[in-house]
This record gives structure tokens, C-alpha cells and sequence, in this order.
């Protein structure tokens, strides 16, 4: 009898956090959120100058709401770290910066705790390289092997929200990429990453 008492008031408390919950963050109009990511590109050999390491990045991602629970519209912003696979170039070029930003439309399927979600968008990557003493060199390795610097992107992502205390969410995303390389082969991305967002 007190066992079914116990689990009848916690099954009462945990459907009130969850329907108090779900209740706020579903009105809200804006989301905005930080978090950490991922950028792999996979490209022919016969394109050198996309031939990097996968990048680590941080960045920040923010939400509005179109008129309805399910359609919102997207941006994002992320810098990234990463180097040339070729240990000749990586010794020229160094270290490189990878600036990506991007804007999508997302549809968002189930508005409960757990929302799933499928957004398409664009984004556009801007590589850098950083000069030293030997700035001419360096200037001229990243022509010959950063050819593409200003690359731009079409993007697939599905993803899921998890909304876990009152105005406040964890979103899980990866997004498949097909980047246009101008006049050469063309190239596919991923970019897994991880947010916590917040309802305002």
C-alpha cells in the first residue's frame, strides 16, 4: 500500500515538472544557445586545398519562431581549429582558422520534451591561415593549397531537442553537407554538434 502511495506522488510530481515544463518553453518566441562542434569535409585527393583535419569549434546558435510551434528560422555561428593533412603543407601553413555561418528554415516534428526536428539551410565557411616571419612564404603555400578559402554549402540536418528543466534544452544535430567548390571536384561535409539552449 505505501509502495503504490510513493509511486503514485512521484508519478504526480514528475507529470507536473513535465507538463509545467513543456507548457512554458513551447509559447516561447526565441531560443538561443552555445555549444560545441565537429567540421569534417571529405574531399577528392585530387582537391588539395580541402584536405584538412576534422576541427573542434564553439559557437552559438539562435531561434525565431514563425508564427507557429513547428516552423522556426535559424542562424548560426562557429569558429573552428584544425590543420592540412599534408605534413609538407602543415608545416608551411600552420594552423588554420575555419569561420562558418549559417542561416536555415527548421521544421520541428513533435513539440513535447522531446522534439525532433529536420532543418535545410546554407552556410558559408571562410578559411584563414595566420602569418608570421615568414609571411611571404606562408602567403605563398596558401595559394597553392587554399585555393578555396570562401566556400559555401548546402545543409540537410536532423537533430533532436531534448527540453529538460523549465526554459532550458540540450540539442543533439548533425549536419550533412554538400559544399560547392567553384570550377573543381565537389565535396561533402558533417558537422555533429552538441547546444544547450534557452528559451527567451
Amino acid at each position: 500500500m505505501k509502495r503504490s502511495f510513493l509511486t503514485a506522488v512521484i508519478t504526480i510530481i514528475a507529470m507536473f515538472f513535465i507538463f509545467t515544463g513543456e507548457a512554458k518553453a513551447q509559447y516561447k518566441n526565441t531560443m538561443f544557445g552555445l555549444g560545441v562542434a565537429s567540421h569534417s569535409i571529405f574531399a577528392s585527393k585530387d582537391v588539395p586545398s580541402l584536405q584538412f583535419f576534422p576541427s573542434g569549434a564553439i559557437g552559438g546558435e539562435s531561434l525565431f519562431k514563425m508564427g507557429h510551434d513547428h516552423w522556426w528560422f535559424g542562424v548560426k555561428l562557429h569558429v573552428g581549429f584544425t590543420a592540412h593533412r599534408d605534413p609538407l603543407v602543415r608545416e608551411q601553413l600552420g594552423v588554420l582558422m575555419m569561420l562558418r555561418a549559417g542561416l536555415g528554415i527548421r521544421y520541428v516534428i513533435l513539440t513535447d520534451r522531446i522534439r525532433p526536428f529536420i532543418q535545410l539551410g546554407g552556410t558559408y565557411n571562410r578559411i584563414f591561415y595566420f602569418t608570421d616571419d615568414k609571411k611571404a612564404s606562408v602567403a605563398a603555400a596558401a595559394d597553392v593549397y587554399l585555393k578555396h578559402r570562401n566556400l559555401g554549402s548546402l545543409s540537410l540536418t536532423p537533430g533532436v531537442e531534448f527540453v529538460y528543466k523549465r526554459n532550458m534544452s540540450i540539442q543533439v544535430a548533425i549536419d550533412g553537407e554538400w559544399v560547392i567548390v567553384y570550377n573543381d571536384k565537389q565535396a561533402f561535409g558533417l558537422f555533429p554538434s552538441i547546444t544547450f539552449m534557452f528559451y527567451m
